[in-house]
């Protein structure tokens, strides 16, 4: 088994993959105040991927690159998603990756990583109101609730 992955930083993940986004990365970015990252979050029902939150462009233009991507780099490494530093160890496909291989797939890694992501899940379902206003308040966006 493989126990490195050996990325050669060719953009293609960013280029292919739709980037989900979890409840602690909505809450890390509105705790360092990160407007310019949090406006382009949405909440999309009935996406392939699932009911979630995720960058809005990788989910309404596919193949586009993330916009966070500038000159073959993310710009915004330092407090990138979950699911972009998981990659690809989260991942049991990944066909955009020439580097990626089913060798470098670790069972433990991966049911500590799933483990993880099914908790943060939790928390997204358990606070999705606040969640869902503090996504729309950078674009000017309220919440309206009817009752």
């Amino acid at each position: 088994m493989v126990e490195t992955f050996n990325c050669i930083q060719c953009g293609q993940c960013c280029r292919e993959l739709v980037i989900c986004i979890t409840y602690s990365d909505i809450k890390r970015w509105v705790k360092q105040g990160r407007t310019d990252i949090l406006r382009e979050v949405v909440f999309v029902r009935g996406a392939p991927q699932g009911d979630g939150f995720y960058f809005e462009q990788t989910i309404t233009k596919p193949k586009k690159p993330c916009l966070f991507m500038v000159d073959n780099k993310c710009s915004i490494h330092d407090t990138k998603p979950v699911c972009c530093k998981d990659a690809p160890a989260s991942l049991t496909k990944f066909p955009v990756c020439s580097q990626w291989n089913a060798s470098y797939i670790n069972k433990k890694r991966l049911k500590k990583i799933t483990a993880r992501h099914d908790k943060d899940f939790k928390k997204c379902v358990t606070n999705f109101k606040e969640l869902l206003e503090v996504t729309m308040k950078p674009r000017g966006w309220r919440l309206k609730v009817n009752m």
